[in-house]
């Protein structure tokens, strides 16, 4: 089975979110699938997503890096 991408592994993460939320934000209005989720949302996810890979893998840069992702947009995806 191939490796999952940073996309893939932020949607699978989005999904564990909404079922462990039941599917509602903090206001109680239903959170949208991932599909429906808008792109710069789904952004927000990957870079959460490359974060913890950070913080597994290099835990010393992780601080550091933290507030680096502003703006940021997955490679080939730039507008």
């Amino acid at each position: 089975m191939p490796d999952l991408t940073y996309r893939q592994m932020a949607a699978s993460a989005y999904r564990a979110y909404t079922d462990n939320v039941v599917g509602r934000n903090h206001l109680g209005l239903p959170l949208p699938t991932w599909e429906d989720l808008p792109p710069h949302r789904q952004v927000a996810w990957e870079v959460a997503v490359r974060q913890i890979e950070i913080c597994l893998l290099t835990p010393e840069d992780a601080a550091r890096l933290e507030g680096s992702w502003q703006g940021w947009e997955p490679p080939g995806e730039a507008p």
